[in-house]
């Protein structure tokens, strides 16, 4: 978990007159919205190459992303509980 990233190039551009601003309270800050973007590709890339196959994971296992002001956001549930792996109480 990485408590701080610093990008100095894109502090500089944040900064900027050109950087693109919100239209309303809604809508993503610009670096966040494409940060979420790559986020959810790397994530959908690590699923199709059956990384975490590797990995003894939870049941049922989340894999997502928060940011520092935010909630979880679970872009997928893997390892679903079904019928034949759930233990009798």
């Amino acid at each position: 978990m990485y408590a701080d990233l610093n990008f100095p190039e894109l502090a500089g551009f944040k900064e900027s007159e050109t950087y693109p601003q919100k239209r309303n309270a809604v809508e993503d800050d610009y670096i966040e919205g494409h940060v979420r973007i790559i986020l959810w590709k790397v994530i959908e890339r690590l699923i199709a190459s059956d990384t975490f196959s590797q990995l003894h994971l939870a049941s049922p296992f989340r894999v997502g992303y928060e940011f520092h002001d935010g909630d979880l956001l679970v872009l997928r549930i893997l390892n679903w509980p079904t019928r034949e792996n759930i233990l009798p109480l």
